[in-house]
């Protein structure tokens, strides 16, 4: 009996650390993303510390090897706990960052900054501006449910009359010379107006008497009939950086990051190939008239998908999108990043030096937004920006601040980043890493042009753009091709 006694405690505590060691081999199984060698190498070392617990506490008589036990079975389960936290944080932000929400865009009606209007109600007899192409569907959406809402409201069946204008300028224009006594604009198209002569105070000038949040399911990510393939070799993924002013992913802003990553899997190779913002081509909504690339994102990412694989005669798979804010907490989550400098500048009281800068979250910013102190402008900005993609994979690649930082860098993430990558295919990929460890080749590319002053499809006056150079997109395409076909590119382009 006293025998018993003396192995009930340590049986028990046994169990415990058993249990909890199997709760934790069963959450990185769950993952996906271990392979099964390391599993299986996993679960001999849970057992072998299990039985090393079981030595030491099998008899309580030995008090020292027993509390020596207990003290080790308490280790052992902190740190399975501790490590299903952390599963928990890295799946459900992952699964966070997947879910892609639907796309909106914010239509504000507006009278003139001085107007007695303080409601949709108190203009209802205004004549309205209206653009005559540009977001028309989303206007017409707008003006729909404001004619609802003063119906609702007074009981009388009403219709709004309104004008039409050819572009956002004359918009501001009529409304300010009196033809109309209220305009309708998507908020994004404000930013195009202030980066216009004449219109850098337009928020002033304006005052907003209703919003409409015109929600459109995103038609960019194709409907799952069958499970993804997880034996594709090259995936072809879509990086886009958004110029928007909230912490909000899903509203509708320029694309001022347009990165193609194109991944082989098998040969370990990866080319990174950036299109500059202000790249002159043709909308996949435009009818053929050229925009600014960085403008397709005012009408959805469906559309710069869709346009960049026009532009390249390319099929691009999933897309991955981060909005500024997102890209400084991630950056600083890290601790800061190495990244190469080609001309000293000041910026915002920032100096970058010729060479290699640290920066964090802030200061790397500063450089992914900075064109004005390069000869080539837009071309090197989007240098920069790759430089600064290549700091971060190797800053999560080769130091434990991904580690030292993991909840940090998990909240950084979460409602930052969206991607319609499946769960599946980022479990294989990084299943695949962990299997064979490979060293990454990463080759990078910028397609060049000519500087030029032309009207965008999206607005009514010249703009500087850069007319693409046929022979820099051609052997974009070929470069892209050679990682899709298992070659290898000898040397990185910049």
């Amino acid at each position: 009996m006293n025998q018993r006694k003396n192995l009930l405690p340590g049986i028990f505590i046994v169990i415990l650390t058993a249990l909890a060691g199997t709760v934790f081999l069963l959450s990185v199984h769950q993952t996906r993303m271990v392979p099964a060698p390391y599993m299986a190498a996993l679960g001999v070392l849970l057992l072998a510390v299990t039985t090393g617990v079981f030595l030491l506490v099998k008899n309580r008589q030995k008090l020292r090897r027993f509390l020596g036990g207990v003290c080790l079975a308490s280790v052992l389960m902190g740190l399975y706990a501790a490590g299903m936290s952390a599963i928990y944080d890295f799946t459900t932000t992952i699964e966070h960052i997947i879910n892609v929400t639907p796309e909106v865009s914010e239509i504000k009606i507006y009278v003139a900054a001085g107007d007695p209007a303080q409601s949709i109600n108190d203009a209802a007899a205004y004549t309205y501006g209206i653009l005559l192409l540009q977001d028309r569907e989303n206007t017409d959406k707008a003006l729909e449910e404001v004619n609802r809402q003063l119906q609702e409201e007074t009981g009388e069946d009403m219709e709004l009359s309104y004008l039409e204008y050819d572009g956002v300028t004359e918009l501001i224009d009529g409304l300010e010379r009196g033809e109309v006594g209220a305009i309708v604009l998507n908020t994004a198209f404000l930013v195009l107006l202030e980066e216009q002569e004449g219109y850098a105070d337009i928020a002033s000038r304006l005052r907003e008497i209703s919003v409409q949040h015109i929600e459109a399911p995103p038609s960019s990510v194709p409907e799952q009939t069958e499970p993804p393939k997880l034996d594709k070799d090259v995936y072809t993924i879509f990086i886009s950086g958004i110029d928007t002013r909230s912490n909000t992913l899903n509203i509708k802003s320029r694309s001022d990051v347009n990165i193609i990553a194109t991944i082989n899997i098998k040969t370990h190779e990866v080319l990174l190939l950036t299109t500059p913002r202000d790249y002159f081509v043709p909308l996949s909504i435009s009818h053929g008239q050229p925009d600014k690339l960085t403008h397709a994102g005012l009408y959805g990412v469906n559309v710069c998908i869709d346009t960049l694989e026009m532009l390249y005669d390319i099929d691009i798979d999933y897309y991955f999108r981060v909005n500024f804010t997102g890209f400084v907490d991630i950056i600083d989550a890290l601790g800061g990043v190495e990244v190469y400098n080609p001309k000293e500048f000041k910026r915002n009281g920032q100096t970058f030096v010729k060479g290699m800068n640290h920066v964090d979250g802030n200061r790397a910013l500063i450089f992914a937004r900075e064109r004005y102190s390069y000869i080539d402008g837009d071309l090197q900005r989007g240098r920069n920006q790759i430089a600064l993609v290549e700091a971060v994979i190797k800053k999560m690649t080769t130091s434990t601040a991904i580690l030292t930082n993991f909840s940090s860098l998990m909240k950084s993430m979460e409602g930052s980043f969206e991607t319609t990558i499946p769960y599946e295919v980022i479990a294989g990929i990084v299943s695949n890493q962990l299997a064979t460890m490979p060293s990454w080749k990463i080759h990078t590319y910028g397609v060049t042009g000519t500087s030029a002053s032309r009207i965008p499809y999206s607005m009514s006056t010249k703009q500087f753009v850069w007319l693409p150079h046929t022979s820099s997109v051609k052997l974009a395409q070929q470069k892209m091709q050679t990682i899709r076909d298992g070659g290898t590119l000898d040397t990185s382009s910049q």
